[in-house]
């Protein structure tokens, strides 16, 4: 290419494959170019113009000196589509080219179209109110209050990820809509998979939110209150182009401590050494590897303490240790722990304050006790 003024030509198809309506500049008004020599050097761009009836981009720039053979330019263009699924096949439609001021092509190659295109919409709210550690629900809408450009088509597929997934029984419908008279109901043979219906009108991508709403058999929220999420991808011709995820926040219910108790061994004194047996009834499952958190007065001389533990009659081997005026108790179970289990917990060689007075002290249960986030 010689010195002064040149172009380059970007042309592109009709319409996206795997899509019967967009194409690289679908509701684009407006767009920027950049050019550079080797990308190195940038080249001052006098002009960018999409021709739409041609599907041709022309992107005008100047070559401060002649640019030898072998070099490479690299063009940018910022602001416009991408294609609607993570694969994309090439096609002859689109091309770059390169020509000269006078408009005549110099050289012309076509492109292989090799995105990565999902788009991701995060922030998903259940609609229902006060979730709780293991509850579980008949249906649940989920919103997703933001504007994704996409367009749903017929035969689509949505696949729910969930852990686990044994937590999703008999989900038979997932309902889909953008605007009121838009709503989808998709159908499924495989668990967790859903397809939109055929011969449907596509859902254009105007500006509206999403929103799912999914019916099952029961939906088990988490059982603890750790981070948890729900996923939907969704999938055109076995490549995905859009990823939903629900955050499920969830609560602890009233930890049942209605038939607890805390009794100390035969001596009540100040600043001698006590045991404390603590007798409680779970009020959620835990895990199979729990664990407890008692807290005791700062007061109170906890360094030599150990434990032992009984779960509905049953002795249970675990381990105990300190942690500032607290004791973690630790175990393992073959299954999970069921509501509504009898503990006894008994910890010993705890000094008591030197101080005669009332003394708090505090209970908590983890689902999984390498986890502190998972309290229940």
């Amino acid at each position: 290419m010689l010195a002064g003024n040149n172009a380059l030509r970007i042309g592109y198809g009709a319409v996206w494959a795997n899509h019967n309506s967009k194409n690289l500049m679908f509701q684009v008004s407006a767009f920027t170019c950049t050019v550079s020599l080797n990308n190195i050097t940038n080249l001052t761009t006098t002009s960018c113009v999409n021709t739409p009836a041609s599907n041709l981009i022309t992107l005008n720039f100047i070559a401060p000196a002649d640019i030898p053979a072998n070099s490479t330019l690299y063009a940018t263009v910022s602001g416009v589509q991408t294609p609607p699924t993570a694969t994309t096949p090439s096609s002859s439609s689109y091309y770059v080219a390169t020509a000269d001021a006078s408009g005549y092509l110099i050289d012309q190659l076509s492109c292989t179209i090799s995105p990565v295109c999902i788009t991701n919409v995060t922030g998903g709210q259940f609609t229902t109110p006060g979730l709780t550690v293991n509850q579980v629900l008949l249906f649940q809408q989920i919103n997703f209050m933001s504007y994704p450009i996409i367009t749903v088509l017929a035969s689509d597929v949505v696949e729910i990820i969930y852990a686990p997934a044994s937590n999703l029984v008999g989900c038979s419908v997932l309902k889909f809509w953008r605007a009121l008279g838009d709503l989808k109901i998709l159908t499924t043979s495989v668990p967790l998979v859903f397809v939109f219906p055929s011969g449907m009108i596509e859902i254009t991508d105007t500006s509206y939110p999403i929103y799912l709403y999914l019916a099952c058999s029961a939906i088990v929220m988490p059982s603890s209150q750790a981070s948890t999420q729900m996923v939907f991808n969704f999938y055109r011709a076995n490549s995905q182009y859009l990823q939903l995820t629900a955050s499920i926040s969830v609560t602890a219910a009233a930890f049942n401590l209605a038939s607890a108790s805390l009794v100390l061994s035969s001596t009540e004194m100040a600043h001698t050494s006590t045991d404390y047996i603590f007798s409680f009834v779970t009020g959620q499952q835990l895990g199979t590897t729990p664990g407890y958190r008692f807290g005791f007065p700062i007061d109170a001389n906890i360094s030599a303490a150990t434990c032992s533990l009984s779960v509905s009659g049953a002795p249970i081997a675990s381990s105990c240790s300190v942690s500032g005026s607290a004791i973690l108790l630790n175990f393992t179970s073959a299954t999970v722990v069921s509501s509504n289990s009898s503990f006894i917990v008994t910890v010993s060689g705890v000094t008591n304050p030197s101080l005669p007075q009332l003394y708090n002290f505090s209970l908590s249960s983890y689902y999984n006790s390498s986890d502190t986030t998972t309290i229940v």
